[in-house]
């Protein structure tokens, strides 16, 4: 009988851990933001997505994570000074985190957890499109001359819905469905969470995609998308700015 060979796999922790180092926002708003992130992953996102959904944990700074865990940071001083929030793969361990820019939302009239670009409903955004493209590497066809990046909420980026947490309303940010990437969707077929949009490869009016046609690429903004969030999306340091660059290193979300 020929020897049986046992070969133990160690996989790569799934969960997406959420932790606060801003003044700005409390601890317990930070717990509040997670614990909708978590829910709308679970009840929302992945199943539209066909996917299993991720853990979403609000931890303390101290806690002691697994090696290689995903974390996205609710911060005051961002490194990256035009952003609302960015992910970014470290290119030696391939490890994804983010971190959210807790002061830009705030300066520019949002609230903590509700309202359109909440600071709750960018940590959202970000947790949506880390778990659906954590690389910030897909491109789709659109059968029409030119192809848009797959990033889920961009296109519906000022919409957003309330989950109740303890009792309390928590904005996060809607999101398309995969027949928005279908160029042969049919008539009927849900495009985006909120059953706003009738075609694929459309936005809401405060959306926003970038495209890439004739080997260059620009950036397309719905007639309702603030100046203030414009000006982020074509700076060098947002994820657009890096994907119009050339430059997917950093993979920032604006």
């Amino acid at each position: 009988m020929a020897p049986v060979l046992t070969v133990k796999l160690t996989l790569p922790d799934p969960t997406i851990y959420v932790i606060n180092k801003s003044k700005l926002v409390t601890d317990t708003q930070a717990a509040q933001m997670t614990s909708a992130c978590a829910f709308q992953a679970t009840n929302d996102l992945c199943p539209t997505w066909g996917m299993i959904a991720p853990a979403v944990r609000y931890v303390p700074i101290s806690a002691t994570l697994p090696r290689g865990a995903r974390v996205i940071t609710l911060a005051d001083v961002m490194d990256e000074p035009d952003a609302l929030g960015y992910h970014t793969i470290d290119g030696r361990t391939g490890t994804v985190s983010g971190i959210i820019g807790v002061k830009v939302c705030l300066d520019n009239g949002a609230r903590p957890l509700a309202g359109a670009f909440s600071v709750a409903s960018v940590l959202s955004h970000e947790v949506c499109e880390l778990a659906v493209d954590p690389f910030c590497a897909t491109w789709c066809d659109t059968g029409s001359g030119y192809m848009v990046c797959a990033e889920v909420c961009d296109p519906v980026q000022s919409d957003t819905y309330p989950i109740l947490v303890a009792g309390a309303p928590v904005t996060v940010s809607s999101f398309v469905t995969p027949s928005w990437f279908n160029a042969e969707a049919v008539k009927g077929q849900t495009l985006d969470w909120l059953g706003k949009l009738t075609r694929p490869f459309t936005m809401t009016k405060g959306g926003y995609y970038v495209r890439w046609r004739g080997g260059k690429v620009d950036q397309v903004f719905g007639a309702e998308l603030p100046d203030w969030v414009k000006s982020r999306k074509r700076s060098l340091y947002s994820r657009s700015g890096q994907r119009l660059a050339g430059r997917p290193g950093k993979n920032i979300y604006v």
